[in-house]
């Protein structure tokens, strides 16, 4: 069922990960074996993407190839991430002004929940929302000066309401704003609106954020919904930062009521792969099928949210044949 079985990754990757997410002993052996083998200027997509996760992983260990080029990874997305969060913090504090509930997602509240902003390469900040507050979100968006930028393709939204994740930006700021009601797993988003938010701050800037445990079943439904490697690799090292500030039976209850158990068993098979810290999930056959059961409902259909003219302007935009055809992949 989930997409990321498809995706292959190789002994880099695998080496990456481990110098990610394994405790420092395997890590710095997978670190120094992987620059053995692939000189840095030569390093793929996917661990690039995940150096400064690595760098964070490896910060105490003064003797290492290539330190220096790996901590100038880690500043350089600092600089970049903190000022994305300075530039939507105006937004923000307008949202909670008007009473419009939200959760950053994604990049952002990984790095807020596990402290270390830098240590993960963000190229936007995701912002949820429930339908009936679309609108109004877009319009203050506006006014605080961000314009709308061209439809960006997201493979998570369900075929049925397919539409593509609402795009603006300000300079080098750049935000995604995405309605709950519409977006797979529809489920588990909606639920990450109605539960609590967790208050926080980064950058100095305040934030509310899903609970933690909703974060990384999130965060293992992207991976398993990715159509290549660098997404994946991405979405395992969110998770293993993720496990230390979960509660398993929590994070297992809430799995079971979104429908997320078996993304949630394909990160951890990965997890293990690798030598990070494990998730420790131990299922029935009875709830293996019950996971499944759940899954396959979870991917019948979205709820309508009509009073939204910014969903119903989404809603019956055209897509190409391919797009459609890539989208219905992913939920097969």
């Amino acid at each position: 069922m989930p997409v990321s079985r498809q995706v292959q990754l190789g002994w880099e990757d695998l080496q990456a990960l481990a110098a990610a997410t394994a405790p420092l002993a395997g890590a710095s052996r997978a670190w120094i074996d992987l620059m053995k083998r692939v000189p840095f200027d030569e390093i793929n997509e996917n661990t690039q993407r995940v150096m400064p996760a690595i760098f964070r992983n490896l910060r105490d260990v003064p003797e290492l190839p290539d330190r220096d080029r790996m901590r100038g990874a880690f500043k350089y997305t600092w600089s970049r991430n903190t000022g994305m969060l300075h530039g939507v913090r105006p937004v923000l504090a307008a949202l909670s002004d008007q009473g419009i509930d939200y959760r950053i997602l994604k990049g952002a509240a990984v790095q807020v929940v596990c402290g270390g902003l830098g240590s993960r390469a963000m190229g936007d900040v995701d912002v949820l929302v429930s339908a009936a507050d679309a609108d109004r979100v877009a319009d203050i968006m506006a006014v605080e000066g961000f314009r709308r930028g061209t439809f960006s393709t997201c493979s998570g939204h369900a075929n049925a309401e397919h539409h593509d994740a609402l795009n603006f930006n300000l300079g080098d700021c750049h935000v995604d704003v995405h309605v709950a009601e519409f977006k797979a797993p529809s489920r588990l988003l909606t639920e990450m609106l109605v539960a609590p938010a967790r208050l926080g701050r980064a950058a100095s800037v305040p934030v509310r954020l899903p609970q933690p445990e909703l974060l990384l079943l999130h965060a293992a439904v992207h991976g398993c919904l990715a159509s290549g490697p660098t997404d994946f690799v991405q979405a395992v090292v969110d998770v293993a930062a993720l496990v230390p500030h979960v509660n398993q039976r929590r994070l297992i209850l809430a799995a079971r009521r979104t429908g997320t158990v078996l993304s949630l068993l394909e990160l951890e098979r990965t997890l293990s792969a690798v030598g990070a810290q494990p998730l420790g999930i131990r299922l029935t056959v009875d709830e293996l099928l019950t996971a499944r059961a759940g899954a396959a409902i979870g991917r019948v259909g979205v709820a309508a949210a009509a009073s939204s003219s910014v969903v119903r302007r989404m809603r019956v935009r055209q897509r190409g044949s391919l797009a459609q055809t890539e989208v219905a992949r992913s939920f097969n």
